[in-house]
């Protein structure tokens, strides 16, 4: 039942082995020296199923989409002025004021309130 290995010369071990490379060499595998970013999305999607491979895809046009929006704002240099022809840009108010603009203005109104009142505090600290 159980036999031992047969015996196999060194000649024809080196023949075998020789011929297993040479074979191999026949047949190269192409995905696997390469990088992500010599690779198109297309044949990295290859990697997964179909359907994984699908939902895969749609994420990655989404992100895409997402990436060229965020461009195109990035660049955009469009003027917010009313009148930028006519006045200096710096003086013309914006055309259209955005509706947090007075909870703002608020804000900064009591900033300045309380750093005065503390100024006057601290000076009135230093006089005496």
């Amino acid at each position: 039942m159980n036999r031992n290995k047969r015996f196999i010369s060194n000649k024809l071990q080196k023949k075998m082995a020789k011929e297993i490379r040479v074979v191999q060499g026949r047949y190269p595998v192409s995905e696997i020296g390469q990088y992500s970013d010599e690779l198109t999305a297309k044949e990295m999607l290859k990697k997964f199923p179909r359907k994984e491979a699908r939902k895969q895809e749609e994420i990655l046009k989404s992100s895409e989409k997402g990436i060229s929006i965020k461009k195109k704002t990035k660049n955009k240099g469009t003027s917010k002025r009313t009148t930028p022809g006519l006045v200096s840009a710096r003086e013309s108010a914006p055309a259209h004021i955005h509706p947090e603009g007075k909870r703002w203005i608020k804000t900064l109104i009591k900033q300045d309130q309380t750093k005065r009142a503390v100024q006057e505090h601290k000076g009135f600290r230093a006089k005496k």
